[in-house]
């Protein structure tokens, strides 16, 4: 690709918004403190149901006027796929992280353990296995629910039934459709790529959002458990290890260097 048209390339990414699903405990919290300081805390609405910030809800965007929404550089929040669907007048790029779902729902109960006033925490006192024998969506292949999208046209409605082989194909499918996916086990990899193919300048000065406790050493067949109750989780996260791949290869094209490895 010559330069002229790595140019006109990039420029057509930066006239799109990011449209960023984020899964709990992929190091989203993370990624958003990137994106708010390359645009700008005013450019990105951050979806947020306990209405503790300004423009905090779904609805709130909905009802914002066109020329807010073009306004707009990153959209952002635990939503599934689909639920903003048309919302936006402009195009818009996808982006998400996934994680090995064993680690992911380790993270998940450690964080529970400290959140008074969730539906889990007293169970999560109990210990681990107490927690995820526990009937939750969050521990059943919770990436694959959100990627799988809506149960209704609308896609008003997340998929709240156990998860099944047409769910996962349906979330395989949105997923190739990411413009940038890529896994939390690769972090920096990952803002290194979309912020050389995006223009962001320095974002090294962002701190992790969530600075966990140590981790919580599940035994090999306590892991093997949730690996197999996650077993669709597993694979997408194969695939966008993949993607991830991919778009960091495209980031090193785009600069004219040679790519010197995969960050592990």
């Amino acid at each position: 690709m010559g330069t002229k048209q790595q140019e006109a390339a990039c420029r057509a990414l930066n006239d799109c918004t990011l449209m960023f699903l984020h899964i709990p405990k992929a190091a989203g919290a993370t990624l958003r403190r990137v994106l708010f300081r390359a645009y700008g805390r005013d450019a990105c609405f951050w979806i947020r149901p306990s209405g503790a910030e300004r423009h905090a809800t779904m609805r709130e965007l909905k009802t914002m006027s066109a020329r807010d929404k073009r306004g707009l550089r990153v959209v952002t929040g635990h939503f599934h796929h689909g639920a903003l669907h048309g919302v936006l007048p402009q195009p818009v790029l996808h982006v998400t992280l996934l994680r090995e779902p064993a680690d992911r729902v380790r993270s998940q109960y450690q964080y529970v353990r400290k959140l008074p006033g969730h539906p889990h925490h007293e169970i999560a006192q109990e210990g681990f296995d107490a927690y995820f024998a526990a009937s939750s969506p969050a521990l059943d292949n919770l990436q694959t629910r959100l990627l799988a999208g809506g149960l209704r046209g609308d896609n008003s409605q997340p998929l709240d039934r156990r998860v099944e082989r047409a769910d996962f194909e349906r979330a395989l499918k949105h997923l190739s459709t990411y413009a940038a996916a890529g896994v939390q086990e690769r972090f920096t990899g990952m803002v290194e790529a979309m912020g050389s193919l995006l223009s962001w300048g320095d974002v090294s000065a962002v701190e992790d959002a969530h600075v966990e406790e140590e981790p919580l050493d599940l035994d090999e067949e306590t892991r093997s458990q949730v690996t197999e109750r996650n077993r669709f989780d597993a694979e997408l996260h194969r695939v966008a290890m993949a993607k991830q791949d991919w778009l960091e290869g495209l980031a090193a094209r785009m600069a004219g260097a040679p790519r010197v490895g995969t960050p592990t």
